[in-house]
């Protein structure tokens, strides 16, 4: 009861702070010409848009990423934890994994904080000291709020990937050991057996095989899963991340900066919105690849000298391993590997050497 009271209060809580914050994305469109004119001297109808579409992108962004978590959060995400705690009933994660998993996440959440906090504090202070114009300082407190808002997203996303990594980490230790058993019983077969010890315990059994098998489907779904509750999310992320880095290159390169937005905080964006799209796109690419990891190990054991059921539960298993999608993508367009982040170098360099050349 007092369970089911605490769940009720915390959604709640954030149904109403996801209101907020879409109220907040909706005043900031509106009032993006207009504060960024206060802010910047408008000559004109073009230079005004240009100058607004930096908010607009984050309020755009911010609305359709937290309606679509408000969406998602209704019976997607309540069904997805309870079937990852169903399944830790049965295949508890080690206190060495969940420790280093904790580590990961606290550390990302702590450098996100010292990126994000005290330099959007440090800006509003400067707007406050050269401007004393609160309604301008309000409109960036709430466009600081929508970064902090999809910034929060992106944790929850990197929390639930570093736990299908260790499933699939330790799906694979379990591949790895009976590995290494099948290469000693093959390297010392007769000194193994003089010890009187049975083969039967060093050979991968099919029984062993088909549960290795049904916990790698399992996870496998959960990939599915994931992504497709937060590849709206993620995805929306990612390109404003991309959007404003372009905007800020730009502006370091061809803009004098003025006094409420000094060179320090246009370099700490740049970093923080790097930092953003690299840790996103890299823990979701170390997932698959240990996902991957298993279809090798399976073909290696495969080779061994094996009995034909447990051969053929192995081969059952390679083909779910190659059937089943395990990939991180967004819009179901764009993968999140590394190829990803080279090809925003590519198309962002090309970018920004466009726009010098026509300045």
């Amino acid at each position: 009861m007092f369970s089911f009271c605490h769940n009720k209060l915390l959604y709640n809580i954030e149904l109403v702070i996801s209101i907020l914050v879409l109220l907040s994305c909706v005043y900031n469109y509106i009032e993006s010409p207009r504060m960024m004119c206060l802010l910047n001297s408008c000559r004109n109808p073009t230079f005004m848009t240009m100058v607004s579409m930096f908010p607009r992108a984050v309020a755009i962004t911010c609305m359709i990423s937290r309606f679509t978590a408000m969406y998602k959060n209704i019976s997607a995400i309540h069904n997805y934890k309870k079937k990852i705690k169903d399944y830790e009933v049965y295949y508890p994660m080690s206190v060495a994994k969940e420790n280093l998993r904790r580590f990961f996440i606290i550390f990302v959440a702590i450098l996100y904080s010292i990126l994000i906090i005290p330099f959007n504090v440090y800006r509003l202070y400067l707007l406050y000291y050269y401007l004393k114009n609160i309604m301008i300082n309000l409109f960036f407190v709430l466009t600081y709020l929508q970064n902090v808002s999809m910034s929060m997203t992106e944790i929850q996303f990197m929390l639930h990937c570093s736990g299908l990594y260790v499933k699939f980490q330790s799906i694979n230790e379990d591949m790895s050991t009976m590995k290494s058993k099948m290469i000693l019983l093959n390297r010392y077969p007769f000194v193994l057996k003089s010890e009187g010890r049975k083969s039967i315990d060093l050979y991968p059994s099919a029984r062993n095989i088909e549960l290795l098998k049904m916990r790698h489907q399992f996870v496998c779904e959960s990939v599915s899963n994931l992504n497709e509750i937060y590849s709206i999310q993620i995805g929306m992320s990612i390109c404003v991340l991309f959007v404003m880095l372009l905007f800020d290159v730009y502006e370091a390169v061809t803009t004098k900066l003025a006094q409420t937005k000094t060179p320090l905080l246009l370099y700490v964006w740049l970093i923080q919105y790097i930092f953003r799209f690299v840790i996103v796109i890299l823990t979701s690419y170390v997932t698959t690849k240990e996902g991957h990891r298993t279809k090798m190990l399976i073909t290696d054991i495969h080779n061994r000298n094996l009995d034909s059921r447990t051969k053929e539960e192995l081969r059952l298993f390679l083909n779910q391993a190659c059937n089943h999608s395990i990939e991180f993508t967004t819009f179901d367009f764009l993968t999140l590997n590394t190829h990803l982040i080279t090809s925003a170098i590519v198309a962002g360099t090309t970018y920004i050497v466009i726009l010098l050349q026509f300045r």
